[in-house]
């Protein structure tokens, strides 16, 4: 690799290879960035509507927190915080791959929550079933207003 910047055209290999590496990354840091603010939508949504949580933040890893106020992620060092969007070269992508594995889980989560959630409305229609069909239970009736 090194013999490639070696020669008279040393400095056009040099900003060539770079050009091209900071075109890519301009590529790839837009498609995280696409990502994180996908995953903010579904960590509202799934604080809000399945955990039922009310907490002004989620802990994503201990240097990546989500905050729900204003949907951000935000990284966390040395007691300074930053989003996660306005970080360039390794902290960012460490932070965004924090967020995949937290995005991960989540996914577990939501399967493990979905089968709880469908075996639970299944007895709750068996248990209404054997209710309606006990002598225990008032049968409706249909009230007029005269």
């Amino acid at each position: 690799m090194f013999n490639l910047f070696r020669g008279k055209n040393a400095k056009s290999a040099i900003h060539t290879a770079v050009g091209g590496f900071l075109h890519e990354e301009k590529k790839r840091h837009k498609n995280a960035v696409d990502f994180l603010q996908m995953m903010a939508g579904v960590t509202v949504y799934v604080a809000e509507e399945v955990w039922g949580a009310a907490d002004p933040e989620v802990k994503i890893s201990d240097t990546v927190r989500f905050d729900m106020e204003t949907q951000s992620f935000f990284y966390k060092r040395d007691g300074n915080e930053m989003n996660v969007q306005a970080l360039k070269g390794q902290p960012f992508w460490q932070s965004v791959q924090q967020v995949m594995v937290f995005g991960q889980d989540l996914l577990d989560d939501i399967k493990e929550r979905e089968e709880g959630r469908k075996q639970l409305v299944s007895n709750i229609a068996d248990l209404t079933q054997q209710m309606n069909e006990s002598s225990i239970v008032i049968p409706r009736v249909k009230l007029f207003r005269v």
